[in-house]
């Protein structure tokens, strides 16, 4: 299984309480937030033995180098896969 998680907010970056206004005002507001720890731990929990997360450094490292499209690597993970 794969899935998407978004970390607590950071509210003294410039933009983060505006960008979780903004997506609460289009009905889509989050409603969890998860450290990748937290999350690990919640799948393991649930029998998910094999837990792969895609962090900043992987993703730069396997999709972003060398650089193609000028689209900047994230800053922040956010996918993990699971299985047992």
């Amino acid at each position: 299984m794969c899935l998407t998680l978004w970390e607590p907010p950071d509210l003294a970056l410039p933009g983060e309480q505006h960008f979780h206004d903004f997506v609460a005002a289009l009905g889509e507001a989050f409603v969890s937030f998860f450290t990748p720890e937290q999350m690990a731990a919640k799948l393991a929990a649930h029998g998910f033995t094999r837990r792969e997360f895609l962090t900043p450094e992987r993703a730069q490292a396997d999709y972003f180098t060398p650089p193609r499209s000028g689209i900047p690597a994230p800053h922040r993970g956010g996918i993990v896969c699971a299985a047992t």
